[in-house]
C-alpha cells in the first residue's frame, strides 16, 4: 500500500506506466460534476470508477485484494478509514478470489490503519 497526496505523485510515477495518467486524471477531473460509474481512459487498461457511498465501521469492514489491478482510492467527502494487513500474512478468506470482479475479501483483521 502507498499512501500520498497528490501532491507527491511524480514520486511514485515511475512504478507503473499508467501511474501519470491516471494522477494527471485525478487531479485535473471535477469529480462533482460526474455521475457515479465505470469511466474508462484507457479501455480496460485504466479506468475510473465513481461510487456514492458511506464508509463501513471497523468491525463491519472486509480486507480485499486484487490480482490484476491497483486500485487507486482517492474519497470525494470527508475521511476514509482503511485497514491494511499484509497479503502474505491474510490466512482467512470470506469470499474467494473473483476473477471476472478481480477481488477476493478475507475474515483477517487489519493490523494497522489510516486515515484518506
Amino acid at each position: 500500500m502507498i499512501l500520498d497526496s497528490l501532491n507527491n505523485t511524480e514520486k511514485i510515477e515511475c512504478l507503473h506506466p499508467l501511474f501519470k495518467k491516471a494522477f494527471d486524471y485525478l487531479k485535473s477531473t471535477d469529480f462533482s460534476k460526474m455521475e457515479d460509474g465505470k469511466y474508462e481512459l484507457e479501455g480496460s487498461r485504466l479506468y475510473v470508477s465513481i461510487a456514492s457511498i458511506f464508509g463501513k465501521e471497523k468491525k463491519d469492514a472486509a480486507i480485499e485484494t486484487h490480482k490484476k489491478y491497483i486500485d487507486i482510492q482517492m474519497p470525494l467527502l470527508g475521511v476514509e478509514k482503511i485497514g491494511w494487513k499484509p497479503g502474505c500474512e491474510l490466512q482467512e478468506e470470506s469470499a474467494p478470489y473473483n476473477e471476472q470482479k478481480d477481488i477476493a475479501f478475507y475474515i483477517d483483521r487489519p493490523t494497522a490503519f489510516t486515515k484518506i
